[in-house]
């Protein structure tokens, strides 16, 4: 008796297992489980733990019968005018950010993949700098197939302009052997490097990508952990902050992503954004897949409780950036 063969997409699914995944299957646990895994591999902040359990503990509601429903897959209207107001305090846009710019998602790896969805058929490229956070290949080829094309960099080069012309030799190389490049993602602040961009290296990639028609996604999951302001250190500037994005790039292939797990120390309740003033059909794109990937009603019921205080948001965050620097700087 035969059995049905799986999809090739569910083959190729079988030999996908990251590291860091299996770390999470085994943690260590110093009583528990000793000889579990130190993970070294998640960048969270752990400084802000208490105050925000002391936090979410004090401001828990009870449940409601509406938390028993369904909710909006892609947040609902209270929530993304919290989130908005986000970016409208902190990340300084040219444009004020409204709720309608933002799709909500269950985590930035769910975002990531559902954009992947969004830009790319089945075995288009995206280019990536390396070194690079190492789940970036599952998060877009798992499901969505496309091809994580990790841009090998030496590490003198990774700030600088003239690791354009290694991108252009990549995007060489694949389109002569027949392959064709969709997209182009890039963190700032940079994982694993911990720096941010020059606003002169981020300007030629945008020309680099209105060049080849190619999106252009920026990550900035740690935009509100820079935490060292010596002269010395490029700033973090937001893509959204940019008043002439235009004269660089069609604003229309420029994607940004945010969410709660780096600034906010939340990664457990699985939330992220996709935000993009500019592309209309990409947003609806991706609220049609964010079906796939619903939080709890109460999740989001108490996640638009937090951010609503603004002024215990924006003090955690400056505390948070103080301990960091306490911790690292």
């Amino acid at each position: 008796m035969s059995t049905p063969e799986l999809s090739t997409g569910a083959q190729a699914a079988l030999h996908k297992d990251p590291l860091l995944f299996k770390a999470l299957k085994n943690p260590y646990i110093e009583k528990t489980n000793p000889d579990g895994i130190i993970n070294a591999g998640v960048a969270a902040n752990g400084t802000i733990k208490k105050l925000l359990v002391d936090k979410l503990n004090a401001i828990a509601d009870p449940f409601e019968e509406s938390d028993l429903e369904y909710n909006s897959p892609n947040g609902s209207p209270e929530l993304r005018k919290e989130i908005a107001g986000i970016f409208n305090r902190h990340f300084n846009p040219a444009k004020t950010v409204d709720a309608a710019d933002i799709v909500v998602t269950n985590g930035c790896t769910s975002a990531i993949e559902l954009i992947s969805f969004a830009m790319c058929d089945p075995g288009d490229h995206i280019l990536i700098p390396a070194p690079c956070y190492g789940a970036l290949d599952n998060d877009m080829s798992l499901r969505a197939r496309a091809v994580a094309s990790a841009v090998k960099l030496p590490l003198d080069e990774a700030m600088s302009v003239s690791q354009i012309s290694y991108f252009e030799r990549a995007l060489a190389d694949i389109e002569s052997s027949g392959g064709h490049v969709k997209a182009l993602f890039l963190m700032s602040p940079h994982n694993p490097l911990g720096v941010c961009y020059p606003r002169d290296v981020l300007r030629r990639f945008f020309e680099f990508g209105r060049r080849h028609n190619l999106f252009v996604v920026v990550d900035e999951i740690y935009a509100l952990s820079v935490f060292d302001r010596s002269e010395t250190v490029t700033p973090f500037e937001s893509v959204l902050s940019w008043h002439d994005l235009d004269s660089y790039i069609d604003p229309a292939s420029v994607v940004v992503l945010h969410g709660l797990s780096k600034d906010f120390g939340l990664n457990g309740f699985r939330m992220g954004w996709v935000l993009s003033p500019w592309n209309q059909d990409l947003l609806r794109t991706v609220r049609s897949y964010s079906v796939f990937g619903f939080r709890p009603a109460y999740t989001d019921r108490l996640i638009t409780k937090l951010l609503a205080d603004h002024e215990f948001i924006d003090s955690m965050l400056a505390i948070s950036q103080q301990r960091l620097a306490d911790n690292y700087a």
